[in-house]
């Protein structure tokens, strides 16, 4: 039992002066294969800029005018990032661009199976609303004028009224309540975007006016916006 502690215990001296040369060995190889670069622990030379803007988007693709909408965007300028001498910056924003308001009328002949009944008038009323959020890049020629593009998470709400009126050949002795029908429908996807714009300095290039135009795609309807708001950078 003597013999087998002691065999035991000068494995254990064996396996602790093994272990302390390896890592004698090893940490000065360590040290020396890794290279401090204090260059690489810098920040990144990018400028972050906000911007808010009012818009008029065209719905005249959906039935509708021109509405109001209001964007805001966040975005990085990459001043070590160049294509010549344009800048490029990554942004992202919320975009909301409105109701539009559609209204129809359809008149149909035929009696319906009402007596004294010649046709009936459909009024509907479809209102479209469209919001979502956009992602993209811009690309800024350190003066003025700039080109972006990227796609835009939208969600498309549908909501129609439709009311339904008899005409009779010689007025009715009681005048009937008209049939109201609602539907509603919603969808969303990924629309493309293209668009261009220029930023002029108010005060110095802190503070910019900002007016753009963007061209979307949305459900396959071409939708034109113009906006005009204030860029502040940091």
């Amino acid at each position: 039992m003597g013999a087998y502690s002691g065999v035991r215990h000068d494995k254990y001296n064996m396996k602790k002066i093994c272990l302390s040369t390896l890592a004698a060995l090893l940490l000065p190889c360590s040290a020396h294969c890794y290279d401090y670069d204090p260059d690489a622990l810098e920040a990144p030379d990018a400028d972050i800029y906000v911007e808010l803007m009012g818009t008029r988007n065209d719905f005249t693709g959906f039935g509708a005018g021109y509405e109001n909408g209001l964007r805001a965007r966040a975005g990085l300028q990459m001043n070590n990032s160049s294509l010549g001498d344009w800048v490029w910056r990554f942004e992202v924003g919320l975009f909301n661009l409105g109701e539009g308001q559609a209204k129809t009328r359809v008149i149909t002949g035929g009696n319906f199976g009402t007596p004294g009944v010649i046709a009936r008038r459909n009024d509907t009323v479809t209102k479209t609303r469209i919001n979502g959020f956009d992602f993209g890049l811009r690309l800024y020629d350190n003066e003025m004028f700039f080109l972006r593009a990227g796609g835009f998470l939208y969600s498309l709400k549908l909501n129609s009224e439709s009311t339904l009126t008899d005409i009779y050949a010689a007025p009715p002795a009681t005048t009937p309540t008209p049939v109201r029908l609602e539907n509603k429908e919603s969808e969303s996807g990924i629309a493309p975007y293209l668009g261009l714009g220029v930023e002029y300095p108010i005060i110095d290039k802190s503070a910019k006016l900002v007016l753009e135009y963007n061209y979307l795609s949305i459900d396959n309807t071409d939708l034109n916006s113009f906006g005009a708001g204030l860029q502040l950078a940091f």
